[in-house]
């Protein structure tokens, strides 16, 4: 098949731009710009790494570093769902690593593609954030764990990390924020409802855990859509980035109320905070086969 690259405008001299190849999205990036097409035959094929974009830096088109396999879900069961807005560029950049060692140590792609999203997913301080904000309106205590840490090692299985945008999304070469809106630009909303509402209709029973707003509107859309029970849509974290640092320590009781700048909107965080602890006290009996 051959490959495409499909364009839309966006506001001044910026472009996002979508890059497909074998049947499947294989990223998304932005530049001012220049134009980009991928075809089948280019695999293994010295490409400059300013034509393809830093998810495939160092110039080398190889299947393997695809952060998807034929666009399918792959995995076994999972319990909880974490979804985010989009891989940025240091998580797409983590993925590779694990994702290459594990082939070169002779691993099938299915198992160096779970190896590299465990691996990757919500990284770095983004980890410790989500893994206490989860812990705090006790997730893992309804999962029958000791801390949601644990879904990053021993209890992996039990967890799905995915995005709304499953494929890294650059505007002007930095990582997309969400503007503009997926769910109001017609080719990343286009993408959401293929890629993530066919991982949401694999999921039936799964608990989906939103990062940040953009994330949560979307998952609301895709979940009303597909008539998945509201109370499996555990909406209202903050996003758990170092740039939202403010929030996620509130939200944490780490920061006092008379503390926090004029950005930060207490009474919201409070009530999302009141409601998700009740969910998650819900969520034993809405999933019977919970521990």
């Amino acid at each position: 098949m051959q490959g495409s690259l499909h364009r839309f405008p966006s506001a001044g001299s910026t472009s996002l731009f979508a890059v497909a190849a074998n049947g499947c999205l294989v990223g998304l990036y932005g530049r001012s710009s220049g134009w980009l097409a991928l075809n089948d035959d280019d695999e293994g094929k010295e490409r400059p790494a300013d034509d393809v974009g830093c998810f495939l830096r160092g110039g080398v088109y190889r299947s393997c570093l695809r952060l998807s396999w034929l666009g399918k879900v792959s995995g076994r069961s999972w319990t909880v769902v974490i979804v985010g807005l989009t891989p940025g560029r240091q998580q797409m950049g983590n993925a590779l690593i694990p994702a290459r060692r594990s082939l070169l140590n002779g691993r099938t792609e299915a198992e160096a593609a779970e190896d590299a999203k465990v691996f990757a997913s919500f990284s770095g301080p983004m980890r410790s954030n989500l893994v206490a904000m989860l812990d705090s309106i006790g997730l893992s205590r309804s999962l029958g764990i000791a801390t949601a840490g644990s879904l990053w090692a021993s209890d992996a299985h039990r967890v799905h990390f995915t995005s709304i945008l499953r494929y890294p999304v650059f505007m002007n070469g930095a990582n997309y924020t969400g503007a503009p809106s997926p769910t109001a630009t017609p080719l990343l909303r286009t993408h959401l409802m293929k890629w993530f509402a066919e991982e949401m209709r694999a999921l039936p029973n799964a608990v989906f855990v939103p990062l940040g707003p953009v994330a949560s509107e979307a998952v609301e859309i895709v979940a009303a859509q597909g008539r998945l029970d509201r109370r499996q849509v555990l909406a209202g974290l903050p996003h758990p980035s170092g740039a939202n640092a403010e929030r996620v320590a509130f939200f944490l009781g780490r920061k006092r109320r008379e503390e926090l700048s004029s950005k930060v909107n207490p009474e919201k965080l409070l009530a999302a905070r009141a409601a998700l602890a009740d969910k998650v006290l819900a969520l034993r009996s809405l999933q019977g086969d919970t521990p």
